[in-house]
């Protein structure tokens, strides 16, 4: 398959398939006019960096994921603490973000109470003091 085909079939943009080219985690074969020439392995690897960068595993942990999956005797553990160390950075930004919807739903209602319908969002965020 060329990069046209193997980009509708794994539902990744070329320029995606090419960045994975340069980051190492492809190699297409090469025609002798340049071409790439994707096989099998290639557009499997792929579907599977789709579903895995989907679920916000980085590069190097993708890199890491694909070396697992493709050894025979490939240690799962390791694979499961990607996995948990993924679903903790979750969990973590969850409560950021969390915590940024309290901060931010203050910061609109003490506007509101302080300025009534005439909310001046602009100028309180040019005055607020910054807290670490």
């Amino acid at each position: 398959m060329n990069i046209g085909e193997v980009s509708r079939v794994s539902g990744l943009p070329i320029k995606t398939i090419r960045y994975y080219e340069d980051m190492g985690l492809i190699r297409p074969l090469r025609q002798a006019n340049g071409y790439r020439v994707f096989d099998k392995t290639s557009l499997e690897r792929l579907c599977f960096l789709r579903r895995a960068r989907k679920l916000g595993f980085s590069v190097k942990d993708c890199l890491k994921l694909l070396e697992l999956y493709e050894k025979p005797q490939a240690n799962h553990e390791q694979a499961t603490q990607i996995a948990q160390q993924r679903l903790s950075d979750v969990n973590q930004k969850i409560r950021q973000l969390k915590s940024v919807k309290t901060a931010l739903s203050q910061f609109l209602g003490a506007n509101v109470r302080k300025h009534g319908h005439q909310a001046n969002i602009l100028n309180d965020l040019a005055a607020a003091e910054l807290v670490g």
